[in-house]
């Protein structure tokens, strides 16, 4: 829960690898293009953790678990993701 409230890094940069057309629209995101994941943005978003300003350790037990997993990098993302 600390690092969902205070991630060691605001955002992730990645590169996109292969040409991506985004599911139900006409937006293409192009090879090469920069990207910005911003993490400190999806963990305060109610959208996937319910009550983000809230400090709720217990979000993340398996028994109780309330959050959207896609939302949550707290080591990072690929190749070179921390643990």
């Amino acid at each position: 829960e600390t690092l969902r409230k205070y991630p060691g890094l605001p955002f992730l940069n990645r590169e996109c690898t292969l040409d991506y057309k985004v599911p139900e629209s006409e937006l293409v995101i192009r090879k090469g293009t920069q990207l910005v994941l911003p993490i400190y943005g999806f963990s305060m978003d109610e959208k996937y953790f319910p009550e983000p300003e809230r400090y709720v350790p217990e979000r993340f037990a398996e028994a109780t678990k309330n959050y959207d997993e896609k939302a949550y990098y707290p080591f990072g993302e690929g190749p070179s993701i921390c643990i």
